[in-house]
């Protein structure tokens, strides 16, 4: 459950990351 948990955090954190970079390239 907690590798899991861990996953999804990192999952989450990259796709944050992932549309951050999308908005300053299109900036």
């Amino acid at each position: 459950v907690r590798l899991n948990g861990v996953a999804t955090f990192i999952g989450t954190v990259g796709l944050v990351v992932a549309v951050t970079v999308l908005l300053v390239l299109l900036i």
